[in-house]
């Protein structure tokens, strides 16, 4: 599915953002030089001529015109140099009233001159919406791959070797990653031994290969379908709804700290129908628990721990509570 639709609109407002911003800079400088240097309005007028004697071109024999377009871009040309030459001469740099473009390659356009290819630009900016829209927040920039630290759990051999193949294993997962064809996982662990901030590196690496990733607790998730049902249960249309539908169409959804949501039969109904759904359509869930394996069979119905503990992929999480480490070192 790629970057949301959502995603690509706020990301084409920033490149027209900056088009505008760039030309009207542009026009103001112009006006600035023209209003300030008669001799540099001048020559700006004759530039600004020559192009007119191009558009005039259009229409003649093919042989004809090429001549005459040179001729007029060699005079062009000239009076470019000179231009230039009296900017720089009363203090101004030669491109002070070009349209400096925020990316040259695509003029600010989102695609490559001349093709369909999107910029560089335009990708880095729908990966940064992106992280933004997806509910990582903060978290990004200081929970990565980088800056997981498998030293926590070098007080026992087992636990470091397990949680060394949960964090290769996770790198692997982000660069195969495909959300016709990834598996979903379930991280099962006590609280403070890196599950969210594996899941969080996870999100952000795929977020980079141009996916689509919802992050959000429980909590958060079945509050959306609450409020949603209560909304349209209610008969006041003013209020805006909540988009459940991102959770369902998402390439990836994580969904952090199951378990803590508060449990009755309309939660219970919206997992399961949440994970069901997402499951048949072949679509990846990441799932962080402190719940055990136990405590999943005991909290939730046949439904729900059938999904998790059979179509899910488990990870389990080992070691002391990180934070408690870090408090004592």
């Amino acid at each position: 599915m790629g970057y949301s639709r959502r995603t690509h609109e706020i990301a084409k407002e920033i490149m027209q953002k900056r088009r505008d911003e760039a030309r009207m800079t542009s026009e103001l400088h112009r006006t600035e030089i023209n209003s300030k240097f008669p001799e540099i309005k001048a020559l700006n007028d004759k530039i600004a001529d020559t192009y007119s004697e191009i558009v005039a071109t259009f229409g003649r024999p093919k042989e004809e015109v090429r001549a005459v377009i040179e001729d007029i871009e060699k005079r062009n040309l000239v009076l470019q140099e000179k231009r230039n030459a009296l900017l720089v001469k009363n203090g101004y740099p030669e491109n002070y009233m070009d349209i400096n473009y925020h990316c040259p390659v695509c003029q600010d356009e989102g695609y490559v001159l001349g093709t369909i290819k999107e910029c560089k630009c335009y990708r880095a900016e729908l990966s940064r919406i992106a992280l933004e829209e997806s509910g990582l927040g903060s978290l990004v920039k200081s929970q990565t791959f980088e800056s997981f630290d498998l030293d926590f759990y070098k007080s026992s051999q087992s636990e470091y070797e397990q949680m060394k193949h949960n964090y290769l294993y996770l790198m692997a997962y982000v660069d195969s990653f495909d959300p016709d064809d990834s598996p979903s996982l379930i991280f099962i662990g006590a609280t403070g031994l890196g599950k969210t901030h594996l899941s969080t590196a996870v999100a952000s690496g795929v977020i980079a290969k141009g996916y689509n990733v919802v992050y959000e607790s429980s909590q958060n998730i079945l509050s959306d379908f609450e409020r949603e049902k209560f909304r349209r249960d209610s008969s006041s249309q003013d209020q805006r709804m909540p988009d459940t539908e991102r959770y369902f169409d998402c390439d990836l959804l994580i969904i952090d700290d199951l378990g803590t949501e508060l449990t009755n039969n309309f939660t219970v109904t919206v997992l399961y129908n949440l994970i069901n759904s997402r499951a048949n359509d072949r679509k990846p869930v990441i799932i962080n628990t402190n719940l055990s394996i136990k405590e999943i069979n005991t909290r939730y119905d046949q439904r729900i721990t059938s999904r998790l503990l059979g179509s899910f992929q488990p990870l389990q999480f080992f070691g002391k509570d990180i934070r408690m480490q870090k408090l004592n070192l």
